[in-house]
């Protein structure tokens, strides 16, 4: 699909300097049953990753970056490949971003990244990554959030998470643990339902609750 927005030169030069995909990810992780993403289901995920409005992609080096994009449908959905992008912020600043398998039987997870390297050249990253110290995290975690609960309509997920290596937590079980007090996360309404808790933050139309957003549903 052809999106509203290209890439210059300097914009390339940007994406291909490694030192700009340095340091830690910004993630969104997401955790789907094994059985969920066998076969082409994998290849159907990134299509439709890859195919939101503020995103671009993809190539499998970052020294590709000016070349013709490659057809998610055409990439390596082997765990630990990598598959590159970039995204649009709202003030217009194109950052580069990723996304790759893990496989932690029974679960396997998606995640899409954004290196703090990256955001370091638009936003002052300070740590530790509170809020309060780094408000470039509203915008981020929206954008995110957004993702999720857009892939959530097509490829139900167990559970999702964001923030700083999110998806290092490979333990579900773990996560779980967390949708009490985390406001990071991503909850099928049936997990607060099992947990026998009340569902918090907004809620989207398919039933996904994220945890950080406002007490009001997503469209």
């Amino acid at each position: 699909m052809q999106k509203p927005w290209e890439i210059n030169e300097a914009s390339i030069d940007l994406l291909r300097d490694r030192e700009n995909w340095a340091g830690s990810f910004y993630e969104l992780a997401l955790a789907f049953d094994a059985g969920q993403l066998e076969g082409s289901h994998r290849h159907r995920l990134l299509q439709e990753v890859w195919s939101d409005s503020q995103l671009q992609g993809v190539v499998s080096e970052r020294s590709d970056f000016g070349k013709a994009w490659l057809s998610p449908a055409a990439v390596s959905t082997a765990a630990g490949h990598h598959s590159y992008g970039c995204m649009r912020l709202s003030n217009g600043q194109i950052i580069g971003c990723g996304s790759f398998f893990i496989e932690v039987k029974p679960i396997t997870w998606f995640v899409f990244y954004i290196p703090l390297g990256m955001l370091g050249l638009v936003f002052p990253v300070n740590y530790p990554l509170f809020t309060q110290d780094n408000p470039w995290h509203i915008e981020i975690d929206e954008k995110l959030a957004s993702l999720g609960m857009r892939l959530y309509q097509t490829f139900p997920f167990e559970l999702g998470a964001l923030g700083e290596e999110a998806g290092a937590v490979v333990s579900l079980e773990r996560l779980r643990e967390a949708v009490r007090n985390d406001d990071a996360l991503l909850v099928p309404e049936r997990l607060f339902q099992q947990m026998q808790i009340p569902p918090r933050g907004s809620r989207s139309p398919e039933g996904l609750w994220w945890t950080g957003g406002k007490n009001e549903p997503k469209h």
